[in-house]
Order: C-alpha cells, then structure tokens, then sequence
C-alpha cells in the first residue's frame, strides 16, 4: 500500500484539527459581526418607526382637539400659571403646556329683560344702555344632550322604560361659569331689534353674564329681546402638557392629554421620553427653519401666535440607549392652523 492510500485511510492529525476548528472559529465570528450589525441595524429601524408613529399618533391628537377651538389656545408654565404673549405686537406664546376650549355648541337663552320692547307684542327685554345679561341655565332641547346621566351604569338589559336615574328625559343644567370666561368675546346675533354686536365679558355669575361696556353704546334704539340664544365661549377646557417633574406613574418627558383640566386625575398618555425645555437637561436645540441654522431655535414644545392663530408643536424625542441598538432619537415639529374666526365652529 502506497503512502497515499494510507493517508486515505488514516485520521486527520491534531494540527489539522486545530486549523479547521480556528478557520470555523473565525468564520462564525465573522459571521457574529455581520448578524449582529443586521440585528442592530433592524432594532434601530423598528425603534425609529415606532417613535415616529407614536408622536404622529401625538401630534395628530393634538390637532383635532385644538383646530376647531372657538378661542385663543393658553399656553401655560410647568406650574399651570398662562404665559403672556411676547413681541410686536404681542402675540407669541411658549411654554410646556396647552389649554383648550373644545368646540362644543351651546346656547344660552337671554332671559330676565324687564325694559319693555314693543307694546304691540308685550315684547320685553334689555335696551341698549344694559350691562348684564341673565342666561337661562338650561340649555335648549336643540343643543347636543348627554345621554346618559353621568355617573350612571349602563343597563345589562333590554330597555323597555326610560329610566330617569340613567337616561336624561329633559334638557340638563348648563353653568354659565363653566361656557363663559371673563376677557372673552361674545357675539350676540342679529335680531328684530337690532344688528349683531361683539361685547367683551367683564365677570360671569351662576347665571349671568357682565360686559365692559354698554350692550350698545352707539345706538338707543338697539335692543335684545328675551329669548335670544347666546353660543358658549368657552367650556370644559382640555390640556396636553409635558411632565416636568416626576410625579408617579408620570414621568418626566411624558406627553400627557387631560380631557378636562378640572380633573386632572382622567388623563391619558400620549408619549414618552421627550425633551422638555433649554432649562433641562438635554437642551432642546431643533432650528426653526433646518435650511436656514441662524433662523434660531425652538426652546418649548408648544408655540401659540395669537394674531396668525398658529400652534406649533415641537416634540422631540429622545429616550434611553439600550446594548442592541444603541440610543435613538427623533423629533417632530409641526404647524397647526386653528380656525381663523371664533365663530366659526
């Protein structure tokens, strides 16, 4: 038997183990590396897609509640006190934290007037020279209505009878305080009497409402017959701020949404990790305008501009690096144009 035969025939020697098993070694290291940079590559894809569709989903939430506001969006401070407008004129706003007036039609009926209108038809009402304005504290069967009373539970069964400890059968009580602030403005329509005006309110009581000036003081015709609807200025007011300390279970960099400010205890949380303000570590530095560096920077996550009725919301996220894909960063700046005229909601 030759020399090749036998080698045929014989096993492989130590050497030629240890060279095949660092050749094996060193190709699934190889391999390591790759798989592991394809991993992190789609765990920071995923992240990146993730934290995008979360501020949208934020984003967009904030421009449904705050497009149709029949008033001037408040910006506040991290302690909820209303940032005054800056500039010439003044006009912009910014801070941590919105508060909105939902669009919600209501009416209020004109009632009380004692100045007697028109003879022929026993009419009576406010003249011209009236300051205040009693409001009817039900609002009319026309205007939207919960239909379950609140607090009540729904019924398991089928409902034959309407039961009045559920259901509202008549029209509910409506708190002028609640639809009417003082500093707004209202429109009170065209009637027989007279053409529209626009009052600013003075102070609102349980049941009325007081003006800085005389109902007309250009006209001593004018006059405002009872039974005139008056629309809601304002209302139950939603808020989305961003927590600046902690207060468990929210965190600081937590967007969170408010449906009524009176109740802070209903919230919800729209997103995590986003910077606050340059007062904070990390400092929000995002350019106003990318193309243009020395158009300056955004310093707050809500900007307001009361003359172009402009919301800005800046939310820039930047949540904690983890081993596989490192830290991810992300950010949205978007421009919310809110109705041009309160009235038209």
């Amino acid at each position: 038997m030759n020399y090749y035969n036998k080698r045929i025939n014989s096993g492989f020697t130590l050497t030629e183990i240890v060279i095949s098993a660092f050749i094996f070694t060193l190709v699934v290291a190889i391999a390591m590396v790759f798989f592991v940079a394809i991993l992190k590559q789609h765990r920071r894809i995923e992240t990146t897609n993730d934290l995008a569709i979360g501020l949208q989903r934020a984003t967009e939430q904030v421009r449904r509640v705050t497009v149709s506001s029949p008033t001037h969006i408040e910006v506040l401070d991290a302690s909820g006190n209303i940032i005054l407008p800056t500039g010439t004129p003044q006009s912009t706003a910014s801070g941590p934290s919105i508060r909105i007036a939902p669009a919600q039609n209501r009416y209020f009926s004109v009632e009380g007037g004692t100045d007697l209108l028109d003879a022929a038809t026993s009419t009576s009402g406010y003249n011209s020279t009236r300051t205040t304005l009693t409001l009817s504290t039900s609002s009319p069967q026309a205007t939207t209505q919960e239909l379950i009373i609140p607090g009540a539970t729904c019924p398991s069964t089928s409902v034959t009878t309407l039961d009045t400890t559920i259901f509202a059968t008549t029209a509910q009580p409506s708190n002028p305080q609640v639809y009417f602030a003082a500093g707004d403005i209202v429109t009170i329509p065209q009637t027989g009497f007279g053409g529209p005006r626009q009052l600013t309110i003075a102070s609102v009581g349980t049941s009325s409402i007081r003006f800085t000036t005389e109902l007309n003081d250009t006209s001593t015709t004018w006059a405002l017959p009872n039974g005139t609807l008056i629309q809601n200025t304002a209302g139950p007011r939603s808020r989305f701020t961003i927590i600046t300390t902690e207060a468990l279970p929210l965190k600081i960099g937590d967007l969170v949404y408010y449906p009524d400010d009176s109740n802070m205890a209903t919230y919800k949380v729209l997103a995590h990790d986003l910077v606050t303000q340059t007062t904070t570590s990390p400092v929000m530095n995002i350019y106003i305008d990318p193309s243009t560096p020395s158009s300056g920077t955004d310093a707050n996550p809500f900007t307001y501009n009361t003359v172009t009725r402009e919301l800005i919301v800046n939310l820039q996220c930047l949540p904690p690096g983890n081993p596989v894909s490192g830290r991810t960063t992300i950010g949205t700046r978007t421009r919310i144009r809110i109705r041009s005229t309160p009235d038209n909601i």
